[in-house]
């Protein structure tokens, strides 16, 4: 997937060699994303049906947690797409949770480790979707108790399904959850 040769050369955030660093929680950022370039997209590797993000401008973000735990994402304005991944290169088996199609304003939530770096992608959900935008990451809840892995996973499995899916099914989130 590639960019046009003039789109976004040179910006902090084109591509996630280049990310812009979140450092600090809260995090709240806002931009623009239409003087970016596409780089990225969901490669169907984000627990949707779709290749979302395809022909739509995107910018990176890169993020260390500090402490395991439940993170999350919110995101307003014309971007409509985020999506949090351990590589750029490679969508599959790395994409660990996509927000689905926000319209305006919306969040998601992820289970992270601590001390993983992670790619955070805004992104637009339709081709040339982009915009002014303001992305948020919270503080994490804590993470759950192992003993609670399975009510975690059967709640999570019960209210993101589709294309907001974090997981693949019930047994890929047991198998993050319980590591």
């Amino acid at each position: 997937i590639g960019s046009s040769a003039c789109s976004g050369s040179g910006l902090q955030g084109e591509t996630c060699a280049a990310a812009i660093p979140v450092d600090t929680l809260p995090f709240t950022h806002s931009a623009s994303s239409s003087s970016f370039g596409h780089d990225y997209s969901t490669e169907y590797a984000c627990g949707g049906l779709h290749d979302r993000g395809v022909d739509a401008p995107d910018v990176a973000y890169a993020f260390t947690p500090v402490e395991g735990g439940i993170y999350t994402f919110g995101l307003t304005g014309n971007a409509s797409l985020v999506y949090v991944t351990k590589s750029c290169s490679m969508m599959s088996g790395n994409c660990l949770a996509e927000s689905g199609e926000i319209l305006g304003s919306g969040s998601f939530e992820a289970l992270l480790a601590a001390d993983i770096e992670y790619f955070v992608i805004v992104d637009g959900w339709l081709p040339g979707q982009g915009g002014a935008y303001s992305l948020s990451i919270s503080e994490p809840a804590p993470p759950p108790d192992p003993r609670t892995c399975e009510v975690y996973c059967e709640t999570l499995s019960a209210s993101c399904r589709g294309a907001q899916a974090q997981y693949a099914d019930q047994a890929a989130c047991l198998a993050y959850c319980e590591a």
